[in-house]
């Protein structure tokens, strides 16, 4: 069985045993040309490209539409002659591993939807709507719900469709401005955002007639957006008038960018990385290179990295990246680009690059820095979850396959009852997003705090690919068990802009360590990789524990280990 590996999970505080032996869990296939730089020469002028969810698959999108395979790019892949006059203007793939065999392209008024036989790479028509009067500037799937679709167009209409039901889209807002791009917030599934000439236009599903925020961005047009991986609220904007700007979101009225990177040339394309704290940019005309820049360093003037390769304009950009069926991606990934020499390029992220990123790599940080809770995907967490529970808190719902929770954290003074949503990527390159429920008995300000202070837990830890929904919830319960109603009202007014007010961040570690100093956060979980020579008996030994209890808690029927 050498398609899998076998770990194995034990520990609990002051020996006594809590331990969690993960399934065999099928290893995520690393393509061989994942750490090379490639250059493919396509001979054809492109207009856009997408990267399917697993890294594997790439269409193509111009006077045809072509899907290789990027584990062989060299080899000419299947194709679909455009029957219209119209070129291919836009084309992405389904960021849902259920349905990743699914991709859409745009051709003037038309959204069409393929289907992929990744056997033999041909793909078919799966269907087709009339999404505008005029020709569609953009789509973009939802990352939370696999049949949604966002769609802009120059007939000035932002709609939103399920393709379960073509017949006419489910919302629509109309602007007067025509929309040229859409992004859907990767950490929330009622979050997206469209661009508008200079303006940038932020909407909630849950408010259908009109945008929950408008501003302007730039002086320019603006030619790219794209939503953080790691600062769920954080959106930026590129523009012609050569700069890159990176926006709070979650402000009432946005009006001053958190970052402004002034990039000397007109920026065509920009995009977060998926590490660290790294932007992508690419100029319109005369530069042939692609840039990295460190995202809110005041002290760099200078890209920290340039990408050189291509003889005339980039034309797209984006990642590539490694993710197995549970959303995990693994630590490589490369940046693919085409330009006007009609070559497609994928780059090589090495380790110097991260680091430029100030993006370290786990296994390079301290013991101390590392929690030992180590999850293999989100259905093992829920499992650890439901097993062992967290004293405190009421699991009302974990869903895996929607990837959410609900929770109940009753406390002295209130009950907070909070739906937690999970990304695609998390825990590898997503913090989840948190959400209050109206059964929630604490006031907006106390609410405001608590949901800033969840998000900044959950962004450091999986800024260390960690998962975090026990060290959310543990902190949850503990905040609301020690610090009294009106100090946490109080310090929610005083607090600004996406950070919690620091006395009161202050007063949450001292909490969390004298708690922890009394054992009264649940017992962490450590992981260890079954090797070859390994025996049930062997583990069982050496984490002082009994193989019936190993097995037990894993579900395992035998005392074979299987690799």
């Amino acid at each position: 069985m050498d398609d899998f590996e076998g770990f194995v999970m034990v520990g609990g505080k002051d020996k006594e045993m809590k331990s969690m032996v993960s399934r065999l869990h099928p290893k995520t296939t690393v393509p061989s040309n994942i750490h090379k730089d490639v250059d493919v020469n396509y001979g054809s002028r492109l207009n856009c490209f997408a990267i399917d969810v697993t890294g594997r698959w790439c269409a193509l999108g111009g006077k045809s539409l072509h899907v290789i395979d990027l584990e062989a790019p060299y080899k000419p892949g299947a194709m679909k002659t455009q029957s219209q006059a119209f070129q291919i203007s836009v084309v992405e793939w389904n960021p849902h591993h259920s349905l990743s065999s699914y991709f859409a392209s745009a051709a003037s008024q038309e959204i069409t939807v393929w289907s992929i036989d990744t056997n033999t790479s041909s793909f078919t028509l799966n269907s087709k709507v009339s999404a505008h009067t005029r020709p569609v500037s953009d789509f973009a799937w939802n990352p939370f719900e696999p049949h949604l679709m966002a769609t802009c167009s120059a007939d000035g209409n932002v709609c939103i469709w399920d393709l379960r039901d073509l017949k006419k889209s489910s919302i629509q807002y109309r602007s007067h401005s025509p929309p040229s791009k859409i992004r859907w917030c990767r950490g929330r599934g009622n979050i997206f955002a469209s661009s508008h000439d200079r303006d940038v236009h932020i909407y909630d599903l849950r408010k259908e007639n009109t945008p929950q925020n408008t501003f302007t961005a730039h002086v320019g047009s603006i030619t790219s957006i794209d939503w953080s991986y790691l600062k769920t609220d954080q959106l930026l904007t590129s523009s012609q008038d050569k700069k890159v700007k990176v926006w709070d979101t979650t402000q009432a009225e946005v009006k001053i960018p958190k970052y402004v990177l002034e990039t000397g040339a007109p920026v065509s394309r920009a995009r977060f990385s998926p590490f660290g704290k790294g932007i992508v940019t690419a100029a319109q005309h005369s530069d042939t290179t692609i840039k990295m820049w460190i995202a809110g360093d005041a002290n760099v003037t200078t890209p920290v990295h340039v990408f050189s390769g291509h003889s005339s304009a980039v034309r797209g950009l984006d990642w590539r990246i490694q993710t197995d069926v549970n959303g995990t991606s693994d630590s490589a990934c490369q940046l693919m680009s085409f330009a006007n020499d009609d070559h497609i390029r994928l780059w090589a992220i090495n380790s110097s690059i991260r680091q430029a990123c100030h993006s370290v790599s786990r296994s390079k940080k301290k013991a101390s820095e590392v929690s030992d809770f180590i999850v293999l995907d989100l259905g093992q967490e829920f499992h650890i979850i439901k097993s062992y529970g967290i004293p405190g808190c009421t699991v009302q719902e974990l869903d895996v396959h929607s990837r959410i929770a609900e929770i109940r954290v009753d406390g002295p003074t209130g009950t907070a009852e909070i739906k937690i949503s999970f990304p695609q990527m998390y825990p590898r390159n997503a913090a989840p997003s948190f959400e209050f429920l109206p059964n929630t008995t604490f006031s907006i300000n106390v609410q405001s705090n608590l949901r800033k202070m969840l998000s900044e837990t959950a962004h450091h830890q999986v800024e260390s690919h960690q998962p975090c929904l026990q060290q959310c919830l543990s902190k949850l319960v503990l905040l609301l068990k020690h610090v009294p109603l009106e100090k946490l009202d109080k310090e929610a007014s005083n607090s600004l802009g996406d950070q919690p007010s620091t006395s009161l961040t202050d007063e949450w570690a001292k909490i969390i360590n004298e708690e922890k100093s009394q054992h009264a956060v649940s017992p962490d979980i450590v992981s260890y990789k079954v090797k070859p020579t390994d025996t049930l008996t062997g583990i069982a030994l050496n984490f002082n524990m009994k193989p019936q209890q190993i097995k037990q808690v894993n579900n395992l029927f035998s005392d074979r280990l299987f690799l």
